[in-house]
C-alpha cells in the first residue's frame, strides 16, 4: 500500500482582508483551525516530487473567502521541524455566504526533498 502524504490546510476564520494581506508562513502555526489531508501519493519516491496534486476539500469549519485570489486557505506540511507552507491554489469555491465558503477544490504540488514520512 502506498503511503499517504499528510498535508494540512490551515485555514482561519472572520479574518478581516486588511489582516489577510500581513499574513505569512512564519504565522501560519498560530491559526485558529488547521485541517489534516491525505493525499493518495508515496512521496519516498523522487518522481513524485513537483508532481501537482488537484483534490476536493470539505472544510471542517467555514473558511473566509472572498473570491480565488483572496482567501484564508493555506497548505503546509510537517518537514520535522515544523509546518511548512506551500504555494497553492483554489478554485470552485463553494459559498455559504457573502465571505465564507464549505468547500473548494485545492492545487498545489509535492515539495522537493520529502521522504514519505510528512
Amino acid at each position: 500500500m502506498k503511503k499517504q502524504v499528510l498535508f494540512l490546510i490551515v485555514l482561519f476564520l472572520v479574518i478581516t482582508p486588511n489582516v489577510l494581506v500581513f499574513k505569512t508562513t512564519s504565522t501560519t502555526c498560530n491559526l485558529r483551525f488547521k485541517q489534516e489531508l491525505k493525499v493518495p501519493v508515496d512521496t519516498s519516491r523522487v518522481e513524485t516530487w513537483f508532481q501537482p496534486v488537484d483534490v476536493h476539500v470539505e472544510f471542517n469549519h467555514r473558511c473566509w473567502a472572498r473570491n480565488e485570489t483572496c482567501h484564508s486557505v493555506r497548505v503546509c506540511y510537517d518537514d520535522g521541524s515544523g509546518l511548512v507552507e506551500l504555494e497553492s491554489q483554489v478554485y470552485d469555491l463553494e459559498f455559504i455566504d457573502e465571505n465564507h465558503v464549505k468547500a473548494c477544490n485545492l492545487v498545489f504540488l509535492i515539495p522537493e526533498n520529502v521522504d514519505g514520512k510528512e
